[in-house]
């Protein structure tokens, strides 16, 4: 497995990844990475996991690009509504999430509206 480990690097950008056809693991925890671009993730790339916790991330807008990505981590970042995350219903393959420590989180009713917008998850935070 190809994995990019760019934690604690204060990057606020994530791009350049389109000649990387073998990554398949992209490791940002703790950045400082607000948002993806529309040319975060050109190309088409393999990525199936993506670590993005404690970053300052407020949506998941242009991730919907990243069609084999099977798990993603975004615990301790600004993700506030349940809107927020409806892009990931776009990613076919997506089996795992973690979210704890964003806002959302902690809104009544997270797990089951969760499960109702991403039906095809197997693990919801760790569980």
């Amino acid at each position: 497995m190809k994995i990019l480990k760019a934690s604690r690097n204060e990057i606020i950008k994530v791009d350049c990844l389109e000649n990387l056809k073998q990554l398949k693991e992209l490791d940002v925890n703790h950045n400082k990475v607000r948002q993806f671009d529309p040319n975060s993730f050109e190309g088409k790339l393999p990525i199936k996991c993506l670590k993005i916790d404690d970053n300052g991330l407020k949506n998941f807008m242009h991730i919907q690009k990243l069609l084999r990505l099977q798990h993603l981590f975004a615990n301790s970042n600004k993700i506030t509504e349940f809107y927020d995350v409806e892009k990931l219903a776009e990613l076919p393959y997506l089996k795992e999430l973690e979210l704890t420590g964003n806002i959302l989180y902690r809104k009544p009713g997270y797990r089951i509206t969760m499960i109702k917008k991403l039906p095809g998850l197997l693990y919801l935070d760790g569980r």
